[in-house]
């Protein structure tokens, strides 16, 4: 697997745990292979992660599966959430379907809606899909049919199949609509040239094409890499600074650690309460003389435990991936924080999911740190 799709495979191992049920509720998987076989039929929610995962099978709850090679093609109830290298989803699919990697076809039944971003994608011939679509890639090749509107982002288009509804694509490369395509609702798209439309192209609505200026394209582009670039820089500060505290106070890290996982709900009320009302508190302070000393150095700690929070809720959160996953060994080490640092902080660029996953275990880290400097001030 291409570095690039690096992040992409970390950032949805666990997108779709942070609301799951119960472990009880769910199958977890690992290993080099994953192979459900044709016939066979997991009655709960399915976590598998490997080199090469194969599910044939059918599943009566969500599927997420991670690896190197990861082909889904028996029928799921629930939602699926696929990320990895080489990705084939040719499956009937009652919820809705999020992919990432680097080469991905996505066919069968989907009834919700799809949200598939890598390098290259193809919407293969005789899928259908039911409602909204969203591709992001270098290179989308749209063959089936898709019933809602269709959003695209990314290099080169071509669509050969049928768009019931709008569809609206911003490409930085060419847009081509062949013979046998078909859009019901109107095309609106931006490129550096006008879209090679086929003589036989059926398109109900209007047509509006925004021309992308090439100069104007290159600053957005370069816009678009020191974003990542800082976005990355960012992620490598809180792993180093987060190594070196486990290091540094490793029990209290692992005491702290530990006490979030057993009670992780106790631990975000409490980071949730504090958050919302420490600064109230604080600039009500300020209107006292004798309160502002006090209200100053609550400002200071809230601050300090904020970025606090953030650099823990990676350890936190690699914490909890093993936990579930392996059952055994330790809980929290180097493996674990760096693991879990770089998972929250690609899981972080999800557009809103993203935001609120790595929100919740900020919380829960934010609140746990709390509770631990109040349990200490009390016993002293």
């Amino acid at each position: 697997m291409g570095k690039r799709f690096f992040g992409v495979f970390f950032t949805f191992l666990l997108a779709g745990m942070v609301f799951a049920p119960a472990v009880s509720a769910a199958q977890f998987k690992g290993g080099e292979s994953y192979v459900l076989r044709s016939g066979e039929k997991i009655s709960e929610n399915l976590y598998v992660a490997g080199s090469d995962v194969s599910v044939e099978g059918a599943i009566e709850g969500d599927l997420l599966a991670v690896g190197g090679v990861v082909t889904v093609s028996g029928p799921i109830s629930g939602d699926v959430i696929v990320a990895g290298g080489t990705i084939n989803i040719l499956s009937d699919i009652k919820g809705d379907l999020r992919v990432a990697g680097g080469t991905i076809t996505v066919g069968g039944r989907v009834e919700g809606e799809v949200i598939v971003a890598g390098g290259n994608l193809r919407v293969a011939s005789g899928a259908i899909f039911q409602k909204d679509v969203v591709l992001v890639g270098g290179n989308i090749v749209v063959d089936g049919m898709i019933k809602g509107n269709l959003t695209v982002r990314g290099g080169d288009l071509t669509i050969n199949g049928i768009v019931e509804k709008d569809v609206s694509a911003k490409m930085s490369g060419k847009v081509r609509l062949e013979n046998k395509s078909a859009i019901g609702g109107g095309l609106k798209y931006s490129s550096t040239n006008e879209a090679e439309i086929g003589g036989e192209v059926k398109i109900g609505g209007t047509i509006v094409y925004d021309k992308i200026i090439e100069g104007v394209k290159e600053n957005v582009e370069n816009a678009k890499i020191a974003m990542v670039f800082g976005a990355l820089l960012k992620i490598l500060v809180v792993l180093v600074v987060g190594l070196i505290l486990y290091f540094i106070f490793r029990k209290d890290t692992e005491k702290m650690v530990e006490e979030a996982l057993e009670r992780p709900g106790r631990k975000f009320i409490i980071g949730f309460v504090v958050l919302v009302t420490l600064p109230i508190a604080a600039v009500i302070s300020f209107v006292s003389v004798v309160g502002a000393p006090l209200g100053m150095t609550a400002v200071f700690l809230y601050g300090a435990f904020m970025v606090q929070g953030v650099i823990y809720a990676g350890i936190v959160f690699g914490s909890m991936l093993h936990k579930l996953i392996f059952k055994k060994g330790e809980i929290v080490s180097w493996k674990t924080v760096t693991v879990g640092i770089l998972l929250l902080g690609f899981i972080k660029w999800i557009p809103i999911l993203g935001w609120l996953i790595g929100f919740v275990f900020f919380l829960i880290a934010f609140g746990s740190l709390l509770e631990l400097m109040l349990n200490r001030f009390r016993s002293r």
